[in-house]
């Protein structure tokens, strides 16, 4: 199949998902849109346009507009050429809700070329290009702040709620409990420093830390 048809392929499948997503009414999330595209994303990131948005604006801008939605005006989305869609939340959240670390870190850590996969069972996330075991689901790349995201607390609330949404796993599973385990509970558990450095920061401190992919690496490696 050449390049040409494959990109084609893409914009179909753009244009069918969106049209079904606009009859609610609300403007479509470019991290919903992104799951929703499943593998064909990794077709727009090998095009010139690099990103979703761009991919939309260069090969769909006489349907769609890309636009800035959200309560701050901060997450991207797609609506109709020309309407006027105003989004609100479809379902009712915990206000505020404070993430289990490690699953808020799947989030906010960048990825690196490989897959990302989380347990709910044992709140772990890992970077491999096949699955690791039964229980762990896919963290697709366009649910993960990179490193120059801008207003990163707001993109990853609205992809963890995407991505929760998508996978119908109720959110009070993945909501911190408050209680940390003791430092004898977790000596000699095999785990990586990463996950011990994870686990000793909250939501923000997570959001404004930043590691570059080969230290990221080193971490990982380096168990207790």
């Amino acid at each position: 199949m050449s390049e040409q048809n494959t990109r084609h392929e893409v914009i179909e499948q753009i244009v069918q998902a969106a049209e079904k997503h606009f009859v609610s009414g609300q403007p479509y999330l470019l991290s919903k849109l992104g799951a929703d595209l499943g593998e064909a994303v990794r077709v727009i990131k090998g095009s010139n346009e690099r990103t979703l948005a761009n991919f939309i604006r260069v090969n769909l801008a006489d349907n769609f507009e890309v636009i800035l939605t959200g309560k701050h005006g901060n997450v991207q989305a797609v609506i109709p050429k020309g309407a006027d869609f105003q989004y609100s939340s479809e379902s009712p959240t915990v206000a505020n809700p404070r993430f289990h670390s490690r699953f808020w870190a799947a989030f906010a850590v960048p990825s690196s070329e490989k897959k990302r996969w989380f347990s709910i069972d044992n709140m772990t996330f890992v970077d491999s290009e096949e699955s690791p075991g039964e229980g762990f689901i896919e963290i697709e790349s366009c649910f993960i702040a990179q490193e120059t995201q801008s207003d990163r607390d707001d993109f990853i609330k609205e992809s963890i709620k995407s991505w929760l949404s998508k996978h119908k796993i109720d959110q009070d599973k993945v909501i911190a409990s408050g209680k940390r385990p003791h430092p004898s509970q977790t000596a000699n558990s095999g785990r990586s420093l990463l996950e011990y450095i994870i686990d000793s920061l909250d939501a923000r401190q997570l959001s404004n830390t930043k590691m570059s992919l080969d230290v990221i690496a080193t971490l990982l490696g380096k168990r207790r």
